[in-house]
């Protein structure tokens, strides 16, 4: 038996969870933007190297390409800077770190260069996990790759930007009819660990959250499981408390009930033999037989009270399923031909061997197969199926009938004391049957069968112990 947690404790469990998938998406949103600060962050350092450049250029008296190229060359160190480049309007590299590429024409940044120079913005891109590609080595327009050139050693940010620089190019006055700018195009790339350590203490602020809550989410999950075997066992204490208090009632009930019972009935039954002679038409004959049999039902009602509150815990033994079955349907013979009915049994494999408590599981079977019946009045086929799985379920033990079927709704408290959908039922048969289940560590369980009637289904572990 396994208890639900209380309403409180459950909408608790659901504001913390909700808590840590709120936390959890604040942290991946913040995370996010800091990828955001980041990238503005590279943005403006490169923006800072181009203002700079094209002031230190303007100082220029005569603005020749050597000028040029020994402002790149001579640029300060600087451990976030991997590489400048200036490009003139053809792609073509005017200005460059490395002396040995001047001259050469980056064909994979063409593209880029004349974006910038038509749009007069800024161009960027941020190249996770990047290798030195032809972009930045020139190997694919056959640029020679430098000694020096050493490749970067984390995620590189690369920036194209127009420079607003008249000459430095060695192209001389210009001719009539030309009017393209000769503005140059600087390529700055930079280093992930410009941008400080924005980044990094986003993702360490998502890692650290989430660390947290997996461990709040371990620690809750103990504690639900702790929480459900603590109701479990209040409950069953509550049940143990309630069986005992029932105890005390069935032994006052047998004292009090069944030995007058006992004496009423037998009372009746001689008063049914001694009047047959002086009652023609049979009619006290019937009225004591009425008497005699609500005698018995009431007698069978003291049993099974007695029967629930003192069930013992079960005996396990190995017996064939098959032998057990004949028993109960000999037992009931008389019975099955008044209401024309039949047990058809179905069991797999045919020599089926039982762990269980034999006189429990007899009571079990009786008490399904009685059910059966009651609600077959006009007859039917009782089916016994039994099949043994090396699944979880064990041992299935399938009794279906051909009768009216469940009530609406009544699935769930068909197993409660006292609960009968019978006229003259005590409500203790599946009672009774539940707790012989449940003392067999299996379960029992009623839906309504497909063609109609009613179908019960034992679930009990194929081990049990010995």
């Amino acid at each position: 038996m396994t208890a639900s947690l209380p309403l409180p404790v459950r909408l608790l469990l659901s504001l913390l969870a909700a808590t840590a998938a709120i936390l959890l998406a604040a942290s991946y949103y913040n995370y996010q933007r800091s990828m955001e600060v980041k990238r503005v962050l590279l943005q403006n350092k490169a923006a800072g190297i181009a203002q700079t450049i094209e002031a230190l250029a303007r100082k220029s008296p005569s603005r020749t390409p050597e000028e040029l190229q020994s402002l790149i060359a001579a640029w300060p160190d600087d451990p976030d800077l991997f590489d400048l480049t200036v490009f003139d309007r053809n792609g073509m590299i005017i200005a460059h770190r490395d002396p040995a590429r001047l001259g050469k024409e980056d064909v994979a940044s063409l593209f880029l260069v004349r974006q910038v120079l038509a749009e007069q913005q800024m161009s960027f891109r941020y190249l996770k996990g990047h290798t030195p590609s032809a972009s930045s080595t020139g190997a694919a327009s056959g640029i020679p790759e430098s000694p020096n050139h050493t490749p970067p050693a984390s995620p590189l940010f690369e920036a194209f930007l127009p420079l607003h620089l008249g000459g430095f190019d060695g192209e001389g006055p210009r001719m009539a009819g030309d009017y393209q700018p000769r503005f140059k195009v600087l390529r700055v790339q930079l280093r992930e660990s410009a941008a400080g350590d924005v980044s990094r203490a986003a993702l360490w602020q998502l890692f650290l959250i989430g660390l947290v809550l997996l461990g709040t989410l371990t620690v809750t999950a103990y504690l639900v499981q702790t929480l459900r075997r603590y109701f479990t066992l209040e409950a069953q204490a509550r049940e143990q408390a309630r069986m005992a208090s029932l105890g005390q009632v069935a032994t006052w009930v047998a004292h009090e009930v069944r030995n007058p019972l006992g004496a009423i009935k037998g009372l009746l039954q001689l008063i049914q033999e001694t009047i047959e002679e002086r009652d023609p038409d049979g009619q006290s004959r019937r009225y004591c037989e009425t008497a005699v049999r609500e005698s018995e039902r009431l007698e069978r009602f003291v049993g099974d009270l007695l029967a629930y509150s003192r069930l013992p815990q079960p005996t396990i033994t190995e017996w064939p399923l098959a032998n057990l079955v004949q028993e109960i349907t000999a037992l009931l013979e008389p019975e099955l031909a008044r209401q024309d009915a039949a047990i058809v049994t179905q069991i797999e494999p045919p020599g089926l061997i039982v762990r269980a408590d034999r006189e429990q599981m007899h009571r079990l079977l009786l008490n399904l197969i009685q059910n059966a019946l009651a609600a077959m009045p006009s007859g039917g086929d009782i089916h016994l199926r039994a099949l043994s799985s090396p699944t979880e379920e064990g041992l299935s033990i399938i009794v279906e009938d051909e009768g009216i079927g469940l009530p609406p709704g009544a699935e769930h408290r068909l197993f409660e004391p006292f609960f009968t959908t019978r006229e003259k039922g005590s409500g203790l048969g599946l009672a009774i049957c539940r707790d012989i289940a449940n003392r067999h560590g299996g379960t029992i369980r009623a839906e309504g069968a497909p063609g109609g009637g009613a179908r019960f289904i034992v679930n009990l572990p194929e081990k049990g112990e010995l």
